[in-house]
């Protein structure tokens, strides 16, 4: 299969070099475009901004210095887009000559941050937000800064729609309930890069530092039409930085503590339970070389029993020019994790402390993560481009018991280990058809090998093609119409292939109004250790069901993005979903009558809703205002006593406030979190989880406060400010009230 998917590759690629020469008549001589982007209030330079030719596949992004080069043009006349996050776009018509150079100047004015920001992940290639079907959002560095975001998952707790429950799961418009992680439905890339592991095809947040972060782009809805298997309820891109010329170094260190618990019989240990942390970035670009090196370094006692964690981290990337047309980059990184294994308390007087181990022991785990992703971009010509990457991913995981007591009998070291490797690469050109049409095409493949106690030894293997067109009709409408195959084999499971399609519009109604729909099929292939899992947990055997099949979905949306000024803009977005064949945990009866935990295909469901988000900023953004409200209606169609009811483990409401002062060097910020209380709870659970019933709405509230220079910055951020109780998850209490004071410098 893998000899078969590799020639299937260089066709496709030779195929589209052929085109490409083929396509080219004896050119004229090509022109230059440079340029330079300033602020239109204050003259200095907006570094990082995306500067696009549209109707070719030719860009740039500012330097420094706000400079920009984008040569090899062909002579004609174009649209020059240039946006950047928190400005108003620019553009302009230009025309080019043969052999001309021609300088050009923007002047961005500041704007809602959401309205002109670029994506690259709703249709593969940059554009604007207001040019996607889909509902999209974008997380910022600034904000990733000012909460000290240590893991990803923390910095998605503020996108409308999105709710990231304990242990990293993140669930999109409801798409997940809860399952300790297992098979995401939601694929998570970095750079376009999958981060999903072999085994249990879910993120090891870890592994991903947040220093570096340009943004993170939350697309809603199922994608498996552009990029396949867990992206059935959505994608999240994570995009890092760029180096900039010269030698650039930033710190971020940080150190806080835990309160301590409200009721003096929660406490389970008479320590101040602390945490603190140091990341060091260093990047740097001379000629055609580029550089970026980031680590960091994490301790947290944790604030439960058996919860602290040790974690250290470390990425690379490295970029060559060979020329214009042609760049290499190869980002690499390693992680690892250590500490303890709170699954869920003991029971309602002891939320504090860890229910889920035999008695006088604890478990204790130790995991790592290594990935190497290489890639090549070439630009062919003015309408070809092709982008080849290669990927590896490793990850480790290991549990064990350690006795709490001389008394404690001796374990097995090791109960739970699982070792997996994916290996795999893709092929995609950008076709730039006609000024206003782009057809996207690829082709992707991967390998997943496990040697695992608890899931044995296993492979499996996928191959899929993918195909989207988009076109705009009359300069208002935008039509995207997209399909994608995959397929899959691998030890004890039916060959099966999937088919997911996609139509999308966006219709400008008037400037600031744009209008979307989208439907898209969606599917998510059971991950191996859905299939093979045999392990104990809370005293039940965990069975194995090798005849698992893929989950479905069909989702619809319908929304408007309304600029109601210059600095105040929202985001209405309707939706409804189906699910067929969803897989959940099940109580099951074995040949012998043992009762076991096995994962089967039980559940239909229905869920609908609305998303609103609105932005404001007043006093030419001296204080700007953020609110992200969700609904969903859930009903779970599954045949027999349980239809018509909710699903499980989803709020019905979720609510998200931030108000920002920018008093300059002086910052205030006040967020609020809030979670309706969860309907409905899982009948298995009770069995062997106590209290697992008693749930709980969350509302938190959170200070920011900043003193910001040019080349630092000193904040103090205290999260849950009135000390509320509430459940991050079935049977988990959220953190006491937690103080951070964080440190920032930057050369």
């Amino acid at each position: 299969m893998e000899t078969y998917q590799t020639r299937v590759l260089f066709a496709l690629i030779l195929a589209c070099t052929a085109f490409a020469r083929a396509a080219q008549d004896p050119a004229p001589a090509p022109a230059k475009i440079t340029g330079r982007v300033v602020e239109q209030e204050t003259g200095g330079p907006v570094v990082g901004a995306n500067v696009l030719v549209i109707g070719t596949m030719r860009g740039a992004a500012t330097d420094e210095n706000g400079r920009f080069t984008i040569d090899g043009v062909t002579p004609s006349s174009y649209d020059i887009l240039v946006s950047a996050i928190g400005y108003k776009k620019e553009e302009r018509n230009i025309t080019l000559r043969p052999g001309e150079e021609i300088d050009l100047r923007f002047s961005m004015e500041e704007t809602v941050i959401l309205m002109d920001g670029l994506t690259v992940t709703a249709s593969r290639y940059q554009q604007s937000v207001n040019d996607v079907p889909v509902s999209l959002s974008l997380v910022p560095a600034k904000e990733i800064s000012e909460r000290n975001i240590t893991s990803v998952d923390q910095a998605l707790r503020y996108v409308p729609g999105v709710n990231a429950m304990e242990g990293g799961q993140i669930s999109v418009r409801g798409s997940s309930g809860f399952n300790y992680g297992l098979g995401s439905r939601v694929l998570v890339l970095l750079n376009g890069n999958p981060m999903m592991t072999g085994d249990n095809w879910d993120v090891k947040w870890y592994s991903i530092p947040t220093y570096n972060i340009k943004q993170i782009e939350v697309m809603k809805g199922s994608g498996s039409a552009l990029y396949g298997s867990s992206a059935m309820g959505g994608v999240i891109n994570i995009i890092t930085e760029a180096p900039e010329e010269g030698l650039n170094i930033h710190v971020r260190s940080y150190t806080g503590f835990y309160n301590k618990p409200s009721h003096p019989e929660w406490r389970w240990t008479d320590r101040q339970n602390h945490f603190e942390g140091t990341a060091v970035n260093l990047s740097t670009q001379i000629g055609p070389f580029s550089t970026l090196l980031s680590s960091s370094i994490e301790n947290n006692t944790g604030y439960r029993e058996n919860d602290d964690q040790q974690t250290f981290s470390f990425m690379g990337s490295l970029g060559y020019h060979f020329s214009n047309n042609i760049r290499f980059d190869l980002l690499s990184g390693y992680a690892s994790k250590k500490g303890g294994f709170f699954i869920y308390w003991k029971d309602l007087n002891h939320p504090y402390g860890n229910g889920s181990d035999p008695y006088g022991y604890r478990t204790r785990v130790a995991g790592t993560s290594t990935y190497v992703y290489p890639s090549i971009s070439i630009v062919l010509n003015d309408r070809i481009f092709v982008s080849l990457k290669g990927r590896y991913l490793m990850t480790t995981s290991e549990d064990h018991l350690e006795g709490l007591t001389d008394e404690s009998p001796e374990r097995e070291d090791t109960f739970r280990s699982s070792d997996a490797q994916s290996k795999g690469g893709e092929a995609q050109i950008n076709l730039q058809i006609n000024p206003h049409g782009v057809m996207v095409i690829g082709a992707d493949f991967q390998r997943d090998d496990v040697e695992s106690i608890q899931y044995g030894s296993r492979n499996t293997a996928r191959a899929a093609y993918y195909v989207q067109f988009e076109q705009r009709l009359w300069e208002k409408l935008k039509i995207t119409l997209g399909t994608r195959f995959d397929g899959e084999n691998g030890d004890d499971i039916e060959s099966n292939g999937e088919l997911s399609r996609k139509l999308g519009l966006n219709l400008t109604v008037s400037k600031g109004t744009n209008a979307r729909f989208s439907y898209a099929e969606g599917f998510r292939t059971p991950a191996i250790g859905e299939r093979f899992v045999s392990t104990f947990t809370g005293g039940l055997r965990v069975s194995p069901n090798p005849g698992l099949r893929p989950e479905k979905s069909i989702s619809t949306e319908i929304g408007v993005r309304q600029a109601l000024s210059r600095s105040m803009n929202v985001d209405f977005a309707a939706f409804y979903t189906k699910y067929d064949d969803l897989i959940e945990p099940q109580l099951d009866m074995e040949a012998n009558q043992a009762v076991v935990i096995r994962f089967q295909n039980v559940v239909k469901a229905r869920i609908m809703g609305f998303d609103l988000s609105h932005r404001t900023d007043w006093w030419s953004r001296l204080a700007s205002t953020r609110v992200g409200y969700t609904y969903i209606d859930t009903e779970d169609h599954s045949p027999g006593d349980e239809y018509g009811e909710p699903l499980k483990y989803r709020p019905k409401h979720t609510l998200y406030i931030s108000n920002d002062l920018n008093l300059l060097p002086l910052t205030l910020g006040i967020d609020l979190r809030y979670l309706s209380r969860i309907e409905r709870v899982d009948e298995y659970h009770k069995t062997y989880i106590k209290d697992i019933d008693k749930r709980i709405h969350t509302a938190i509230v959170s200070l920011r406060l900043g003193l910001v220079k040019s080349h630092f910055s000193l904040r103090l951020l205290i999260d849950n400010l009135f000390q509320y109780n509430y459940i991050t998850s079935p049977a988990n209490l959220g953190p006491p009230r937690t103080a951070v004071l964080q440190l920032n410098i930057n050369t």
